[in-house]
């Protein structure tokens, strides 16, 4: 059996410097470029990990996709839009709670809990279709 020889390819550097250039200042990703150009991705990590002027050896690159990201506002912004929701209905909660509180002081009865109230005996009608044991 024969032993299939794989083909190697020499870069320039300047090649390189522009393909980190791609992932760093223009957002593309690695897995991208790699199919895009038919580089292995473990090489432009290698070349990302020379050049970069920011990326260290023990980095980890972490890059969003544009679909990502708009998803991300999306969640954000609906979170907003709860967090505005709840906070009126809060307001109306203390507000309500607040007339209760003076209704309770206009009428000298605790509106809150008022357990001493009779039961209403309702109206003739009622009384006259109930049946009676």
């Amino acid at each position: 059996m024969k032993k299939e020889l794989r083909q190697r390819f020499h870069y320039s550097e300047d090649y390189r410097r522009w393909m980190v250039n791609l992932v760093e200042k223009e957002n593309r990703s690695i897995l991208e470029l790699s199919r895009e150009h038919s580089v292995n991705p473990g090489t432009i990590y290698q070349w990302l990990y020379k050049y970069s002027t920011s990326l260290k050896k023990k980095d980890l690159l972490v890059k969003q996709k544009d679909s990502e990201q708009e998803k991300r506002k999306a969640l954000e912004q609906r979170i907003a839009e709860l967090e505005r929701i709840v906070g009126k209905k809060q307001m109306q909660i203390d507000f309500l709670e607040k007339m209760i509180e003076i209704g309770s002081q206009d009428l000298g009865v605790d509106l809150k809990k008022n357990y001493s109230t009779k039961p209403l005996d309702g109206s003739e009608a009622t009384k006259k279709n109930t049946p009676t044991d």
